[in-house]
């Protein structure tokens, strides 16, 4: 992804910064892992003890991409989460069952290798794919919190669309009325939360 980052020196957290992240933490352990959770592997196993990589922030300008892509699994585990702070945007999520890293090379969605053994995080979705079969938008508030896991962790690319993007909502039982949100995204800043692989 083309995001935009400071090369100035980072001021340690605040006290109530650690504390709004520990909390968040253990909201993610409570609601996706134990026997009250559903993370699971690609495998269906889930795991009753988390350990958690250090969080991690996303800058990115206004005119920033954040490109279809699995995050690799060969690092972090079954939960991938993001804190959206200052600015609304629009996520989407596209069917991934098969990708090709940027050489064209295939490989398994999420598996962050390409057949030369380089570490590759990001794969883009089949040329020949269709951009509306299958995909789901998830509006992101300021605040809001997203959760990818199971199928949505390892089977579906996630992007930011582009400033100026509509969120489609459905009104009424049938689904038969539908209105748009325009989003105007701005600089957006998010805290991206991932348990460790075992």
């Amino acid at each position: 992804p083309s995001e935009s980052s400071s090369s100035a020196a980072l001021a340690p957290l605040s006290d109530p910064s650690i504390r709004a992240i520990e909390r968040l933490r253990r909201q993610l352990e409570l609601q996706h892992f134990g026997s009250n959770g559903a993370a699971a592997d690609q495998d269906g196993r889930t795991k009753d003890k988390v350990s958690w990589i250090s969080c991690h922030g996303i800058d990115l300008k206004k005119e920033g991409q954040l490109t279809a892509h699995v995050d690799s699994v060969r690092y972090s585990g079954l939960i991938v989460a993001g804190l959206s702070l200052l600015s609304s945007s629009i996520m989407r999520l596209r069917p991934a069952a098969e990708m090709h890293d940027n050489s064209g090379r295939k490989s398994s969605a999420g598996d962050g290798q390409n057949s030369e053994g380089d570490n590759k995080s990001l794969y883009e979705p089949k040329p020949t794919e269709a951009t509306d079969d299958g995909h789901v938008d998830l509006y992101l508030p300021p605040l809001s919190l997203y959760v990818l896991s199971g199928v949505s962790r390892y089977q579906y690319t996630h992007e930011l669309l582009p400033c100026g993007s509509e969120f489609v909502l459905e009104d009424g039982s049938n689904g038969d009325e539908k209105r748009s949100i325009s989003v105007v995204r701005d600089r957006r800043i998010s805290v991206i939360f991932r348990d460790a692989k075992e």
